[in-house]
């Protein structure tokens, strides 16, 4: 959870989205949002009011401690890993790997890839998911089987035939 996406869930609510349409839009689960707009409500916080806190304290009234979960990992610098993939200096797998290479250097475990991963996204679609921008991806041929897709059916195609 980051201070950004509670900002945002609350911006959009002001916007009459539907809590189904933020939570797709964020790529948040819906139950996830719907937690966050009760606590707000509970709160009597808007977009104006929590824009004006600070994260750290936006954090403590949305968030129950239940210890230093983040701090159990070695640290991951987002802003510059997303900075570095929108100019096209890097690709997440490459930010991943380089990633695990600095956290040899330190007592605390690396975040597994799907951890990484995530936190990625959530930073993108924060601040630039709705800029039209996209977070390309490239594989080496034959060395993963990665699918993404929505809806209920998937076509694949391949190069050497028409389709899969």
């Amino acid at each position: 959870m980051s201070s950004v996406d509670i900002r945002e869930v609350l911006k959009l609510q002001e916007r009459n989205m539907s809590l189904r349409q933020i939570a797709n839009r964020l790529g948040l689960h819906h139950t996830t949002v719907s937690r966050w707009l009760q606590r707000a409500k509970e709160l009597g916080l808007d977009f104006q009011t929590v824009s004006e806190i600070q994260d750290k304290q936006l954090h403590s009234l949305f968030c129950k401690v239940k210890g230093p979960k983040e701090e159990a990992f070695y640290p991951v610098d987002i802003e510059a890993i997303c900075d570095a993939i929108d100019q096209g200096r890097a690709k997440i797998l490459d930010s991943y790997m380089q990633y695990l290479e600095q956290a040899k250097t330190s007592d605390l475990p690396p975040l597994k890839r799907s951890g990484f991963y995530y936190r990625v996204k959530q930073y993108w679609h924060a601040h630039y998911g709705n800029k039209g921008r996209v977070m390309a991806q490239e594989w080496e041929p034959g060395k993963y089987l990665l699918i993404d897709y929505a809806g209920d059916k998937i076509l694949l195609n391949s190069s050497r035939s028409s389709s899969f």
